[in-house]
């Protein structure tokens, strides 16, 4: 017989399983991030608070479900920083995640400027006429003068007269502030 000799049968070759191989690295790398990022080493332990001195930043910070325990990389400082902005004494606020276990949140407060009410309905305005506390008699907790008007607890305080007077307010010394009680608009 005359043709091409015939080839002696020698070992298989191996087939390469790339795909059974990808998959199963997949399934261990997003195990593995699955136990780093879950693990106790990557909870919140310690939350530093600066620059709140009348601001309620704890109790909003516990409204919004945040506390020790909670795994950082479901932190999200925007809605945090939304959550402390809810407070009426926060003008801004700043908050920053500080792996692997620190939430750091940086508070400005309003200026107390000057104390407006009516009757036993008392409140003091900022630096930009916002209400940031409400009392029965003014000066409560605050030497700000004291001017007879209206409006709501979080409320900017309407008009031009309400920003003058909360300039005022900031001007006087805090002996003569104490003393000072204005009217507006006929109160």
């Amino acid at each position: 017989m005359s043709g091409p000799p015939a080839v002696p049968p020698g070992p298989a070759r191996p087939r390469l399983h790339w795909g059974w191989t990808l998959g199963m690295t997949g399934l261990l790398l997003a195990g593995a991030a699955a136990v780093v990022l879950h693990s106790p080493w990557l909870k919140l332990h310690r939350i530093e608070v600066a620059g709140a001195e009348q601001a309620d930043v704890a109790g909003r910070l516990a409204q919004a479900g945040i506390g020790p325990g909670a795994f950082m990389i479901w932190l999200r400082p925007g809605e945090i920083e939304a959550a402390v902005e809810q407070d009426p004494w926060v003008r801004e606020v700043r908050v920053e995640r500080v792996f692997p276990d620190r939430l750091v949140v940086e508070v400005l407060e309003h200026t107390p400027a000057v104390w407006a009410g009516h009757g036993d309905a008392w409140m003091l305005l900022s630096r930009g006429a916002v209400v940031v506390a409400v009392a029965d008699r003014p000066g409560d907790g605050s030497c700000a003068p004291a001017c007879r008007g209206r409006c709501g607890r979080g409320e900017a305080a309407g008009g031009q007269e309400w920003l003058e007077l909360a300039e005022l307010g900031l001007g006087l010394s805090p002996g003569l502030a104490a003393r000072v009680v204005g009217e507006l608009g006929g109160g």
